[in-house]
């Protein structure tokens, strides 16, 4: 009995860390393992999708239609045997799933094959299928590229990002990284919105980067990476006030890729840290409640988003 009544205290404890809760699901994509809805009121996961020891995930938005929600599997790499440095043979490829939340049934939804011919000519094939697996739309495209692009005509060709580059959007108000520094764009409108004043550097990262609007478009939060000869100073979360251009620091350590909840009221995140007898890195999954600043591990992953 009195074990029983230590077990329950614990499990109090532990889910009592954030004063309230989102409502709000989240998607925890496992690679080489599937993709879970995670609910954080009964802070349980479900499977959703159950990947193979060979599949991993495409680090972009999954889409949710109605009751479908689409996500990307990357593809394997393969160069021919016949290839030249003129004629490519480069050949690599995208799988997108779709699953039915209502009935748990999933299929593959849009294939797209890409071939690398010379230096500057890709040709990539769009082959979509419905439901039942039949194919019903084909579309051949070719075009010239740069090596540092990573879409054309709409079309995304390469998983390619600058690692300290990132944007997002909200209506026609959208905050971005360069260098270091946080620019902010209205309609047409850029202005410098934090400018970092250090040395940036391209390999390990510092400055800022990864911002992103909260919900009422009045501040945006970023991470800031001091830099790796910098031992002044701390990783942190900030954030900016879009009409005074005034910083706060939220909170110290690493926080990447801070998303905003429907309501601005979490912040979803991750952390790689190193843990077990041979000190593997490992990404967790923690939620940050603002108004309190306190966080809790919600789960490992490769990366997760917000749901409905």
């Amino acid at each position: 009995m009195t074990i029983l009544i230590l077990t329950v205290a614990t499990l109090i404890s532990c889910s009592a860390v954030l004063s309230t809760r989102p409502k709000q699901s989240i998607y925890l994509f496992k690679d080489k393992d599937g993709l879970y809805s995670y609910d954080p009121v009964t802070d349980k996961e479900t499977i959703i999708f159950k990947a193979t020891d060979k599949q991993v995930f495409l680090n972009e938005p999954l889409k949710i239609s109605g009751d479908t929600l689409t996500f990307g599997i990357k593809g394997d790499l393969v160069f021919a045997e016949t290839s030249s440095s003129e004629s490519g043979g480069e050949r690599y490829f995208n799988e997108y799933y779709s699953v039915d939340l209502k009935t748990g049934k999933s299929w593959l939804t849009k294939k797209i094959l890409y071939e690398v011919i010379g230096h500057s000519t890709l040709n990539v094939k769009t082959l979509s299928f419905d439901i039942n697996g039949k194919q019903n739309v084909v579309i051949d495209t070719s075009m010239i590229y740069q090596g540092s692009s990573s879409t054309s005509k709409g079309v995304s060709y390469n998983n390619f990002k600058p690692r300290f580059f990132s944007k997002q959007s909200l209506g026609d108000k959208s905050v971005f990284s360069l260098r270091g520094s946080i620019y902010y764009t209205d309609k047409s409108d850029t202005i410098l919105l934090v400018e970092y004043k250090g040395h940036f550097d391209p390999k390990f990262g510092s400055g800022y980067f990864q911002p992103q609007l909260d919900p009422t478009g009045q501040y945006a939060v970023f991470h800031y990476l001091p830099g790796f000869l910098n031992f002044k100073e701390d990783a942190s979360l900030q954030k900016v006030n879009i009409r005074t251009k005034k910083i706060e620091i939220l909170k110290t350590g690493d926080f990447n890729n801070p998303t905003f909840s429907a309501d601005g009221k979490f912040i979803l995140f991750s952390r790689d840290q190193k843990e077990g007898k041979l000190n593997t890195w490992i990404s967790k999954i923690y939620l940050l409640e603002l108004t309190s600043l306190k966080e809790q591990k919600i789960s490992n992953a490769y990366s997760a988003q917000w749901g409905q």
